[in-house]
């Protein structure tokens, strides 16, 4: 879902139509788009014509709800909810409603509160237990996770006995407490169980285009990469803003840093890339430039720029990156612009103005990219990128202390992108810590794909080097061969 929580709508009323918690829908039973899931990687309610249609789907009192918990008066929206649920037997507790509307807002705590109070006053509904038990898997509590996703399945069994009226909502908790199941073995790292999880919903629902890419997704960690490519081909024809298996299975790769691997197969993918859509070719662009394929890159830009199309969103992104990648910051920055002026809820287009203006050594630029850090920061609460260019923003602000509340727990995790490295090694350095500076440069250095600042951290590598092992002209001079001119012949006696 959309983590931009104050559009048109909320987001949230788009959580809440897919969990089919809304009433006096035409014909209800028969809406395949309100049960159909999406990919994190393409989704609906992005899509302005996707808002229009479902705020015209839904619920009158569902939407005035939300405005009341916009306004502040979470008790108004609550009843409201309340009203909704006891009138459709599809539609989900009012605590539910309140939890994504707190998870959208970024209130994580009031968030967890409300599935608690829901588990309490709706002991019999698997659906706050079901998230619990997701809240739990994802922080690492797994026996807590593992007897929650119990109790839902339990609830499962008996649900339709206490609520008989129930369709849509009664024949969703099996799938839901399946992908709890896998979600839960993936976190631990059991990708096999995962995947016999991941089988068993896509043969409730073969149509559930979210199951068959997670199937790809875990065939992808099992390294059954045309297995993968399958899969994801299969979420793809559910679902036609995914892309196409093949390009999923190196872009995944990509992201676990397996270049070597994922040249190898773009070798033999020719003929698709011949044939590929304008997204794919994009995509492929974009890791193109990660691995230094930069002509490849550059031909694909100026084919859409042979097209001339001021509205072509990717051609600006593309663009912008590849003058970025460039150190020619001006020239992001213009591109960048030209696609905000296009989308301006493209968080793509507003994090790559932002780096291209804290580059410039401006200080009305650093507080333009600060205010558009800052939003992103606000708006894309679990993305690690909006956090680093806030961080990095922040510090180069002079907002050492606020920077360091972000940095300090990706460092702490061990978990860090090329960019975050290379960032907190600047720091390190400044603050005089060479060693910490010469490991993160290693990490950064050691990530095989590029990025915007390898350049920058090759540099800054071989000042801590300097550092660390300067060099001494005494001993220089002493170990150097010495030059005694040309030597005379002795004379003889």
């Amino acid at each position: 879902m959309s983590q931009r929580f104050l559009r048109a709508v909320a987001p949230a009323l788009f959580c809440a139509l897919a969990s089919v918690a809304y009433a006096n829908l035409q014909d209800a039973n028969e809406n395949d788009d309100a049960k159909t899931p999406v990919s994190a990687q393409a989704q609906a309610a992005d899509d302005d014509s996707s808002l229009e249609a479902l705020e015209a789907q839904a619920n009158p009192m569902t939407l005035k709800a939300i405005d009341l918990y916009i306004e502040g008066n979470v008790d108004g929206a609550y009843a409201l909810f309340k009203q909704v649920y006891e009138e459709n037997p599809d539609s989900d507790p009012p605590g539910i409603l309140i939890a994504t509307l707190h998870s959208h807002a970024g209130r994580f705590l009031d968030m967890r509160r409300a599935l608690e109070k829901t588990a309490e006053d709706y002991p019999f509904d698997p659906e706050a237990f079901i998230q619990l038990a997701e809240i739990d898997a994802q922080e690492g509590r797994y026996l807590e996770a593992e007897l929650l996703v119990e109790r839902a399945e339990i609830l499962t069994q008996d649900y339709k006995k206490i609520r008989p009226e129930s369709t849509t909502r009664a024949e969703s908790f099996k799938e839901q407490t399946l992908t709890a199941r896998a979600n839960l073995a993936e976190k631990k790292g059991h990708y096999d169980l995962a995947e016999e999880f991941v089988k068993k919903i896509v043969a409730l629902n073969p149509e559930n285009a979210q199951a068959q890419w997670d199937l790809g997704y875990l065939a992808m960690k099992l390294k059954k990469f045309d297995a993968a490519e399958e899969a994801f081909d299969a979420a793809a024809k559910l679902n036609p803003q995914l892309w196409a298996g093949w390009l999923q299975t190196l872009s995944f790769l990509d992201r676990e840093d397996r270049v070597d691997e994922a040249r190898a197969r773009l070798d033999a993918k020719k003929e698709k890339i011949q044939n590929a859509s304008k997204s794919e070719l994009a995509q492929l662009a974009r890791l193109y430039l990660r691995w230094e394929m930069i002509d490849e890159a550059v031909a694909i830009v100026k084919e859409f720029e042979e097209k001339n199309e001021d509205r072509d969103m990717e051609r600006w992104l593309l663009s912008g990156w590849l003058a970025l990648y460039a150190n020619d910051y001006l020239a992001a920055e213009q591109n960048f612009r030209n696609a905000v002026l296009i989308d301006p809820n493209s968080f793509e287009a507003s994090n790559g103005l932002a780096l291209a203006l804290l580059d410039q050594s401006n200080k009305e630029k650093l507080g333009q990219a600060k205010i558009i850090a800052a939003r992103n920061y606000r708006d894309y609460p679990d993305s690690e990128e909006a956090a680093t260019t806030y961080a990095w923003v922040l510090f180069l602000s002079g907002s050492a202390k606020e920077a360091d509340a972000i940095f300090q727990p990706m460092l702490e995790s061990g978990n860090l992108s090329a960019s975050a490295a290379y960032y907190l090694a600047e720091i390190a350095n400044v603050r005089g810590d060479a060693d910490l500076a010469q490991s993160l440069l290693i990490l950064a250095l050691s990530q095989k794909a590029n990025f915007p600042k390898r350049a920058a951290a090759l540099e800054l590598k071989e000042i801590v080097e300097e550092i660390l092992n300067p060099k001494d002209p005494v001993k220089e001079d002493f170990d150097a061969d010495p030059d005694f001119g040309e030597v005379p012949e002795p004379e003889e006696f």
